[in-house]
């Protein structure tokens, strides 16, 4: 193999001096000199074999075309084929340099020719810059000369994550292609967007750029077998189309499947022919957005579609899309710095270039301190179907989903309001995306030792051997809730015997570590602990004592208290365990417990059970309560929430928990060997007689006195009213006594001087 290695090698330098003896074909500009004289010299590398690099090709010609027509200057261009190699793209940039004498470099397409690419133009001080998406960071900080030309399109794994939440999907799966540098900054991108929507990927599916019909076919059937129906799929145009066309031939493009694409495959679906578009249908896709309506695009346009026709025949579609005008503002970019500067190339025009501020096809280009184009923000969300694709509408991090752009665009909290969407095999609601397989039904754990066999009882069937029977309110209540879904749900109950209601839920937990990996963990922490006990041990009484004093501190930050711990502050003292309701009732009798914590259903069959001696009491505090536990994320939660709640509103579960009650009688009156409930006797009340008597005492004692004062004061009033009354009817008395004297006398003595005394007597 070594010994052929100088062949290979002669190969390539003979491949890339034939380009270059075919460079009057991809040359623009005159040798001739015009009045305003020659500017400089550019170069370009591109893979001819594809589809993007056809247009970024035809698109730079015109750039410089307009550039020297416009100016009356000329700028040469020389373009060089890769043919998608990247030692080819490093021979073909020293080929630029050293003969050409070319000034900055255009090109290339994907990351591992840039790479090689940016270290000989920083090695020569020749700008380059990249279409390539997924330029590192620290890129810039090796190869200065180093520009990205292309916007990152990172946001559009918002986007997506956004097309999940809106259909409630919560499981994807995605599909990228095997060495692609790209996918090792996207699939990071996509899984933290998910988990802020409450989504995650269950699984990668990497794929080799050339991968085998038999092996696409195994990969699917494996994805096939799977229950997660939602394909997240960043891959090449070319391995993008040969997965479509094996996965319409599998069935997978029918109902219950949900694609969705993203760029830069998306910006290559108006290239695609009616053959590769009918293996498509019900495709979603998000793509960078690009005005069209402004008068330079539409006169860009329509020249690009006729040279684009007479260059490559052989394509079938002639309309530009985002690479075709991006690369035509990367040359005018260059070309307008290479004017601005007397001095051309190096890091004098290297600065030109990032100072660049103009309105260009693809919108505003500016450069940030970092040398890169300000990330995409506004994605087209389209939608495969027919002949070609519809735009559903727009996607933004700052407005969210919205059918149309500007200022009176109306903003959408949800995809679903963009419009009917066609899904792949045209269903008329949109698919759940989860289908449980029959061969793999769901496990569903129950509680053998439940306190309440009223909620759940687990029992063995001796005539079937050791098969469970299930019964209960929770278990009708589930079977209910399956009643409802629109799918069949294969399961089966597991009775639980190994421990509490929390060791169960933890049966359900999305592992992240592997056994050794815990075991690693535990280690790393004990050695660390240990550590820090032997630096100070001396130094801190905490850590002094017995051996098995200082274990306990040594692993003290991994206890979990329980509610009643941590939230209501019981000590573990004050708390006690009890496995049955009769267990209850006598620690409650016995007064060996103050109170027993239930949960409301466990309250109210305990309640339904002593009716007359016991009550609740205090707050209801709200905890996580009863319910069907799911793994976080399961694609069953919508469809269980939604059939649950059918069953809530149309009344079963209340005639279930009813029947359940009913079914529960009294046994406080028929209970031997307790006692029967006391009456309250005044020994219960005997104070709040005290207090209550002792007030109505004192308000008669001031009631009466009042009472008393109100009728002496109206007696004595009377007294002396009749006194004055009396003196003077006394006065008015002796008047007139004293004027029937004074009348003349006729008659006896005798007779006169007794009348005068009886009158006397009479008053």
């Amino acid at each position: 193999m070594y010994r052929l290695f100088p062949l290979y090698l002669f190969l390539i330098l003979v491949l890339i001096s034939t380009e270059n003896f075919t460079a009057a074909d991809h040359k623009i500009g005159s040798e001739t000199m015009k009045d305003g004289g020659v500017v400089g010299i550019l170069g370009a590398i591109v893979d001819n074999t594809s589809r993007a690099c056809k247009e970024e090709k035809v698109a730079m010609k015109m750039a410089i075309e307009d550039f020297n027509s416009n100016t009356n200057q000329t700028l040469i261009l020389h373009i060089i084929n890769s043919y998608g190699d990247p030692l080819q793209a490093a021979l073909a940039a020293r080929d630029l340099i050293s003969k050409q004498q070319v000034k900055a470099i255009l090109g290339p397409q994907t990351w591992e020719e840039t790479s090689l690419v940016a270290k000989v133009g920083s090695e020569n001080h020749v700008p380059v810059l990249s279409f390539a998406e997924d330029t590192p960071k620290w890129a810039n900080e090796i190869w200065p000369f180093l520009v990205q030309a292309s916007p990152d399109q990172s946001n559009q794994m918002k986007a997506i994550a956004a097309i999940v939440k809106s259909w409630e999907w919560f499981q994807v799966t995605v599909i990228y292609e095997e060495g692609d540098s790209s996918a090792s900054k996207v699939l990071p991108q996509l899984s933290y967007a998910l988990k802020e929507v409450g989504a995650e990927i269950t699984h990668f599916l990497p794929l080799p750029p050339f991968v085998s019909s038999s092996l696409l076919s195994e990969e699917l059937e494996r994805l096939k077998g799977n229950q997660t129906r939602v394909f997240v799929v960043h891959l090449s145009s070319s391995l993008g189309v040969s997965l479509f066309e094996k996965a319409k031939g599998m069935n997978m493009m029918e109902n219950g499947y949900v694609w969705i694409a993203t760029d830069p495959f998306t910006s290559l679906v108006h290239s695609f022919n009616s053959s590769i578009i009918s293996s498509m249908q019900g495709v979603l896709g998000v793509k960078r957005y690009i005005s069209e309506d402004s008068d330079p695009f539409r006169y860009f346009d329509n020249r690009f579609r006729k040279r684009f026709r007479l260059e490559h025949p052989e394509e079938d579609n002639y309309e530009p899309g985002i690479f075709a005008v991006q690369a035509y503002d990367a040359a005018m970019t260059v070309a307008y710095a290479m004017k601005k500067s007397s001095k051309l190339g190096g890091q004098n025009l290297l600065e030109n270039i990032l100072q660049s501020k103009f309105q260009g096809l693809t919108g505003k280009v500016e450069f940030s301190t970092n040398q890169k184009l300000p990330p995409a923000d506004i994605f087209q969300i389209i939608n495969v179907m027919g002949k070609s694709y519809r735009e559903l509408g727009f996607w933004s991090e700052k407005s969210g989903f919205s059918v149309s752009l500007g200022e009176n665009a109306k903003n959408c909290s949800s995809m679903g309001d963009l419009g009917q969407v066609f899904w792949p095999g045209a269903p008329t609601s949109t698919p759940k995306c989860w289908t449980p397989t029959n061969s793999k039904p769901l496990r569903i754990g129950v509680p053998n030792l439940s306190t309440f066999q009223k909620l759940v009882k687990v029992e063995q069937d001796n005539q079937l051997g050791n098969n469970f029977s299930f019964s209960g309110l929770s278990i009708e209540v589930f079977k209910e809730t399956l009643k409802k879904l629109p799918y069949n749900f294969p399961y089966e109950f597991i009775p639980y015997n190994d421990g509490t209601y929390d060791s169960l839920v933890e049966q359900i937990h999305l592992k992240p570590f592997t056994t050794s990996m815990w075991v690693f963990i535990v280690l790393v922490n004990v050695y660390n602990g240990f550590v820090v006990w032997f630096i100070e041990r001396n130094h801190c009484p905490e850590l002094k004592g017995s051996m098995i004093n200082q274990i306990g501190t040594l692993i003290w930050g991994s206890y979990v208290r329980s509610y009643l711990n941590e939230v209501l502050g019981f000590k573990d003292n004050n708390i006690k365990n009890f496995s049955t309701p009769e267990e209850h009732a006598k620690a409650l009798r016995s007064r060996e417990i103050a109170a027993a914590f239930l949960e409301v259903p466990l309250a109210k069959l305990f309640l339904a059970k002593h009716c007359k001696g016991f009550v609740t009491a205090g707050p209801t505090y709200k905890v996580g309560g009863f319910g069907y536990a799911f793994p976080r994320g399961s694609p069953m939660l919508p469809s269980i929430n939604e059939a649950l709640l059918k069953v809530c509103e149309s009344g079963k579960l209340l005639e279930l928990e009813e029947k359940m009650l009913a079914s529960e009688k009294c046994e406080d009156v028929d209970e031997e060997g307790e006692e029967s409930t006391k009456s309250l006797s005044i020994n219960s009340f005997w104070l709040l007689f005290i207090i209550t008597g002792t007030i109505s005492t004192i308000a008669l004692v001031f009631y009466l006195c009042l009472l008393y004062k109100s009728k002496f004061e109206q007696k004595n009033w009377m007294w002396r009213l009749m006194m004055v009354v009396m003196k003077y009817w006394g006065y008015g008395k002796g008047r007139f006594s004293r004027r029937v004297s004074d009348v003349p006398e006729s008659g006896r003595n005798s007779v006169d001087n007794g009348s005068d005394s009886h009158a006397h007597t009479l008053v």
